[in-house]
């Protein structure tokens, strides 16, 4: 949950304005949490983001 929560800001950032330092917060934040999910969290959190448009 966290995943999608993360991929949902950085998204959500990235809408805004993409060369904010918030943009930049959230893409280091969601990469971050990246790096320590397993392949199936990864998956279950792109899947997730996919289905709702993000």
């Amino acid at each position: 949950m966290r995943l999608i929560s993360l991929g949902m800001r950085e998204t959500d950032a990235a809408d805004m304005d993409i060369d904010s330092p918030e943009f930049d917060q959230a893409k280091a934040a969601f990469e971050a949490a990246l790096g320590k999910s397993t392949q199936a969290e990864k998956n279950a959190a792109i899947d997730a983001l996919r289905r709702h448009g993000y």
